[in-house]
C-alpha cells in the first residue's frame, strides 16, 4: 500500500482546516443571529471550540492505524457539520417553546419562572455548544494524525509544513465564510456543503485503497449521503419551522390567544414567512395569521423586531409629531438616519414646510424593498420615492464623522444597541457628532430602550417575569447610561416619553421650554394617538443619575442590552 505523499498531505490538511473553522464560524454566527447577542456567544462558541482542539490534539497520540483513526475522525466531523446548524435551530425552537409553556404554567410567579428559566438555558447552552466542543476535539486530531502518517519511518521532519498550510487553510477558510458562504448562502446550505468535503476525504481514503475495504465503511458513508440528500430536500421546511416557532409562537399563543395544540395543528397551513438576506442581517416579513385570517404583518432584522402594520401608526405618530408639537418647530431641512422602512419619513411628509429630507441608511436591500415593491410602497405611501427626500446609503457614524451640514430637526431610528457595532451609534463620540450637525435652536429625538417606573400590573406585563414592581435598579443603570451619554456630550434638556409600548427621548442643546400645552391640544397629523395618551406623558417618570461613569464609549461599552438570551 502506497503511502499518501507530502502533496496529498498538504492538499487534505488545507481542506480539513478549512472545514474546521467553517464549522466554527458557521455556530458562532448562527447563535448569535437567533440569540441577538453577538459578542457573548461567539467569545464562548470560539473559547469552547478552542479548548476542543487542544482535547483532540492529545487524544491523538500514539494511534496505531492513522489512516483508519483519520477516517473515523471525518465521518464524526461530517455528520456533526451535517447536523449542527439544524440541531441550533431545533434547540433554539426547544426552547422558545418550552420557556413560554413554563411561564404559562407558572402562575406567574417570578421566583419558579426565573428558576425553570435557568435550567432551560442550561439545557440549551449545553446541547448548541456540544456539538461545538466536540468539532473542535475531533478537528484537533486531524494534523497530527496526518503528521504521523507523513512522518512514519521517515527520518526527515515535514510537520512545519502541515501546520504551516493548516494555517493557511484556516485563513481561507474564514476569508471564504466573510465574503461568500455568510453573506450569499444560507447557513443550512453551507453545513452540508462543508460536510461533503469531509466525505471527500474520506471517499478519497477508500478510492486509493489506504484503508482495508469494509462494508461498514460504505455503510457509513451511506448514511452520511442519506442524511445530506435528506437534509437537502428539506431545507424548506426545517427553516420555515424554525421561523414560525421564532416569530409566531409566543405572539399567537399570547395576544390571540390560541392554544398550544392549536398553533401546532395551525402550523402547516400558516403562510410561509420570508426570509431575505442582505450584507447586514436577515430581513424576515412575515403575516400572523389567527384561522386561516391575516391580523398583522409583521418585519423583524436578525429576528428582532422592526414594525408591524397593526401598531406603527401608533409607533410613528409617535415619533413624528410629538416632538414637532413640543418644541413648536417645523423645519425647512430634516435629517433622519435610519428608517430605512420610509414609515417616519412618510409622517414627515405631512408638513408643506419640510422642504427637504435627508436620509442616511446603511442596508440597501431595506431601502429597494421599501421604494420598489407595492405592499411596502402602500404602506409607507411611496414616501422614498418623493421628491423632498433624499437618500444616502452608508454607515451614519462615519457620515456625520465627515459632514459639516447643519439641521433643525434631526431623527435617529435605530435598532436597540443588543451589540458593540449598533452600540457605538448610542455612544457619547456619536453624538458629539450629533450634537455638531444640530443648530443651536434645533432639537433630536430617538427612538430609545429607556424604561419609566410603573407599578406592576399581571395584564400590563403578562409575559414578563416579575416580582412586585416592573422598574428596577438594571432599569435606572440602563437609563442613566443613555441620559448620561446625551448629557456629556452636550444636551442639556431631555425629555424621555412612552406612547404604548415605545419609548423615545427628545433633546436639544439649549435649555429652551417644551409646548407641553401641545399635549393637550393634540395634532390634526395624528392617525392613531390620542388626547389621553398624550396628557398620560406628563405624568411618567424615568428615574435616571447623571454620572460620568454612565458615559456609554466606543472605547469603553456599556450600553449593551443583555437582556435577550
Amino acid at each position: 500500500m502506497k503511502k499518501l505523499a507530502l502533496y496529498e498531505i498538504q492538499i487534505i490538511t488545507l481542506l480539513l482546516s478549512f472545514c474546521s473553522i467553517v464549522y466554527e464560524l458557521l455556530l458562532s454566527s448562527t447563535l448569535a443571529v437567533i440569540t441577538g447577542k453577538p459578542i457573548w456567544w461567539q467569545s464562548v462558541t470560539i473559547g469552547i471550540y478552542i479548548g476542543g482542539l487542544g482535547i483532540g490534539a492529545f487524544r491523538a497520540e500514539k494511534k496505531l492505524d492513522q489512516y483508519r483513526e483519520l477516517f473515523g475522525t471525518e465521518m464524526i466531523l461530517s455528520f456533526l457539520g451535517m447536523i449542527s446548524v439544524v440541531l441550533v435551530y431545533f434547540a433554539r425552537t426547544g426552547f422558545i417553546m418550552s420557556d413560554y409553556l413554563t411561564y404559562l404554567g407558572s402562575d406567574f410567579h417570578s421566583s419558579v419562572y426565573v428558576q425553570n428559566l435557568f435550567y432551560l438555558k442550561g439545557i440549551f447552552f449545553l446541547v448548541v455548544q456540544s456539538v461545538t466542543f466536540l468539532i473542535g476535539m475531533y478537528s484537533g486530531q486531524e494534523i497530527p494524525l496526518l503528521i504521523d502518517i507523513y512522518q512514519k519511518g521517515k527520518k526527515e521532519d515535514k510537520s512545519h509544513i502541515i501546520l504551516g498550510v493548516n494555517y493557511i487553510g484556516t485563513l481561507v477558510g474564514t476569508v471564504f465564510f466573510a465574503f461568500y458562504f455568510f453573506p450569499k448562502l444560507d447557513v443550512l446550505i453551507t453545513s452540508l456543503i462543508v460536510s461533503g468535503l469531509n466525505l471527500s476525504v474520506c471517499l478519497y481514503l477508500l478510492i486509493r485503497r489506504y484503508l482495508v475495504f469494509k462494508k461498514h465503511y460504505i455503510a457509513f458513508i451511506g448514511v452520511i449521503v442519506a442524511g445530506i440528500i435528506t437534509i437537502s430536500f428539506n431545507l424548506h421546511n426545517i427553516e420555515q419551522f424554525y421561523l414560525k416557532v421564532t416569530h409566531l409562537f409566543r405572539r399567537t399563543i399570547h395576544d390571540y390567544k390560541l392554544s398550544y395544540r392549536d398553533f401546532l395543528s395551525d402550523l402547516p397551513r400558516m403562510k410561509d414567512i420570508e426570509r431575505h438576506k442582505s450584507l447586514y442581517q436577515y430581513i424576515d416579513f412575515f403575516d400572523v395569521q389567527v384561522k386561516g385570517v391575516t391580523v398583522e404583518q409583521i418585519m423583524t432584522l436578525d429576528t428582532k423586531f422592526q414594525y408591524s402594520t397593526w401598531n406603527e401608526a401608533l409607533y410613528h405618530d409617535a415619533f413624528a409629531h410629538i416632538p414637532l408639537g413640543m418644541t413648536d418647530i417645523i423645519p425647512d431641512r430634516v435629517l433622519v438616519l435610519g428608517g430605512g422602512d420610509g414609515l417616519l419619513i412618510r409622517e414627515l411628509l405631512k408638513y408643506d414646510q419640510i422642504k427637504t429630507i435627508k436620509q442616511v441608511e446603511l442596508d440597501e436591500k431595506i431601502i429597494k424593498m421599501h421604494k420598489t415593491e407595492k405592499r411596502f410602497t402602500d404602506l409607507n405611501e411611496n414616501a422614498l420615492n418623493n421628491e423632498r427626500v433624499q437618500t444616502t446609503i452608508g454607515d451614519a457614524f462615519y457620515y456625520l464623522r465627515n459632514s459639516s451640514e447643519k439641521f433643525k430637526a434631526i431623527f435617529i431610528d435605530f435598532p436597540y444597541p443588543n451589540n458593540y457595532n449598533i452600540a457605538k451609534l448610542f455612544s457619547f463620540e456619536f453624538y458629539r457628532f450629533v450634537e455638531r450637525s444640530l443648530t443651536d435652536d434645533g432639537f433630536v429625538v430617538i427612538d430609545a430602550p429607556v424604561t419609566p417606573d410603573e407599578k406592576y400590573n399581571p395584564q400590563k406585563h403578562r409575559g414578563r417575569a416579575v416580582m412586585s414592581f416592573s422598574f428596577t435598579d438594571s432599569d435606572k443603570a440602563y437609563n442613566s447610561i443613555l441620559l448620561s451619554t446625551l448629557h456629556y456630550a452636550g444636551f442639556k434638556k431631555f425629555y424621555p416619553y412612552k406612547v404604548g409600548g415605545e419609548t423615545f427621548v427628545l433633546f436639544r442643546k439649549q435649555t429652551l421650554a417644551y409646548n407641553y400645552d401641545f399635549l393637550d391640544s393634540g395634532n390634526d397629523k395624528f392617525r392613531k394617538v390620542t388626547v389621553q395618551q398624550l396628557q398620560a406623558i406628563k405624568e411618567q417618570e424615568f428615574p435616571y443619575r447623571i454620572d460620568r461613569k454612565y458615559i456609554n464609549s466606543i472605547f469603553r461599552p456599556r450600553l449593551i442590552d443583555s437582556r435577550r438570551f
